[in-house]
């Protein structure tokens, strides 16, 4: 049956290691994902002559550009690495290095399930379709924050190819039977062979969506040398200009290199200086001493850290500005309303070491997008209940006469953990009667403390909750758990 519509429940984001790969351990799935656009244009020339009215073609000398935007909010980091950022935690490596080497580029897949079905739920059917843009390459990362918003990052790329793939199949391990989007630039044929995707993942795990009153800027010692800072008072303090909003923007044009006998551009290179901007608008309450005079004679920059932290005041993204310059200050005043200034810095992008003029990040994220392929992780529950013994599990009902492999959920590709509900009747024990499998193992804690590789000392009648982590993830620094893989 046909879709009468489509809206963001049925879709999903996925993003590729490189264009040149295929595997289902080589994509992931982008996280908090808020809208995706796409399209393409050809630019023809029409073939006209004497003694003929009409054109008598109309053929392409130049290839088509298709331009992909998306936009998500901001978390730990997981989403830059997975584009290619460089997520450094001694902020040693500059953002952007990964965007700056010679690459075939990136393949963006957008996943469309079933009419009224989420992705992430809907994972076993036949009628999938993908949009595939291949060989993207970034051409504006852009981060805005404000007063009474969700952080948010919007992403534009510039991509040779886009296709799209009708019944896809899809499985609880994932989506198989893709067309390649990529294309070899110089000659323009298709890559051969088949994408597989990874499983889509809700991306539910600890942090959510980060808060504007979890925000901290902080202007380095733009007040200690007046020289270096503007005339309002910046301090990030209560003494300070109140601020509502900043926007840093990463704009990375690029020049398509063509030669002929070819009809695709062979590398589309980034033109060099990179400038990063910085926009801060806020309420004016202090001026500072400064003057424009000698400003003009100043050789010194500034450092501008912006740090978004979790409900427990704790860092997740931090994007340090390295060498920023004040471009301009304005103020504004009007009878009604609040006296607001609104300031530009900028400073330039380095070389992938340098760590003094440069934009540099360091994300919570101790994910890795890319290497794992997560699988469905099953129940053994082969007789090891006894008489008037009942196990529920995600609704699935186990007892002495079960002797199957129950399939009760998937792992969260490339996120976290899922969380089971299990409740027991029976006048036994579940002292080793219940065990996991899985290819992957996992991680289990259970209500009475946490044992491996079974889960005991859940006697007697009641409810409890299970949660699972895989054990291909990376985990180190999250207390109370136990490996077990």
């Amino acid at each position: 049956m046909s879709r009468n519509r489509v809206i963001y429940q049925s879709e999903a984001l996925f993003v590729s290691e490189d264009a040149s790969l295929s595997g289902i351990s080589e994509h992931d799935q982008l996280q908090r994902v808020q809208s995706a656009n796409y399209s393409f244009s050809i630019s023809r020339q029409d073939i006209n002559q004497y003694a003929q009215l009409g054109r008598i073609d109309s053929i392409v000398l130049e290839a088509p550009t298709v331009s992909l935007d998306f936009s998500y909010y901001l978390g730990d980091g997981f989403n830059e690495e997975a584009l290619g950022f460089a997520n450094s935690s001694d902020f040693s490596v500059g953002f952007a290095s990964g965007h700056m080497t010679a690459t075939s580029g990136k393949n963006l897949f957008i996943l469309t399930s079933d009419e009224g079905k989420d992705v992430i739920t809907n994972k076993s059917a036949t009628n999938y379709s993908v949009i595939g843009v291949g060989n993207a390459y970034l051409t504006d990362y852009t981060l805005d924050a404000s007063v009474g918003s969700i952080p948010t990052v919007s992403v534009t790329m510039e991509a040779a190819n886009i296709n799209g793939t009708a019944n896809v199949s899809g499985s609880s391990q994932g989506f198989s039977g893709i067309s390649n989007p990529a294309i070899t630039q110089t000659s323009g044929t298709s890559l051969s062979g088949l994408i597989t995707l990874p499983a889509a993942t809700s991306g539910v795990g600890p942090l959510t969506a980060l808060r504007p009153g979890d925000i901290a800027i902080s202007f380095g010692d733009a007040l200690s040398n007046t020289n270096d800072g503007p005339i309002v008072d910046i301090s990030g303090d209560a003494d300070g200009a109140h601020i509502q909003s900043v926007s840093l923007s990463l704009a990375m044009s690029r020049s398509p290199l063509e030669r002929l006998g070819t009809r695709f551009p062979f590398a589309r290179t980034i033109d060099f200086p990179v400038n990063v901007t910085m926009n801060v608008s806020a309420i004016v309450n202090e001026i500072s001493a400064a003057n424009l005079a000698d400003m003009i004679d100043n050789q010194n920059g500034i450092e501008i850290t912006t740090t978004f932290k979790d409900r427990n005041q704790t860092p997740q993204a931090v994007f340090k500005l390295k060498n920023a310059k004040l471009d301009s200050e304005s103020f504004s005043s009007s009878i009604g309303s609040n006296k607001t200034v609104d300031l530009t810095f900028s400073t330039q992008i380095g070389g992938p070491r340098d760590v003094r003029n440069n934009i540099l990040f360091s994300g919570a994220n101790i994910v890795t997008p890319f290497g794992t392929v997560d699988t469905p992780f099953k129940l053994l529950a082969g007789g090891l209940l006894g008489a008037g013994e009942q196990l529920i599990i995600n609704g699935f009902p186990i007892d002495s006469t079960s002797t199957s492999l129950v399939d009760i959920s998937t792992f969260d590709a490339g996120l976290d953990y899922f969380t089971l509900t299990a409740s027991y009747t029976g006048a036994g024990s579940l002292n080793s009667n219940l065990s996991f499998t899985g290819v992957v193992g996992g991680l289990i804690s259970g209500n009475n403390g946490i044992v491996a590789p079974q889960v005991t000392g859940l006697d007697g009648s009641g409810d409890f909750t299970l949660t699972i982590w895989p054990s291909n993830k990376d985990i180190a620094g999250i207390s109370g758990y136990v490996d077990i893989g």
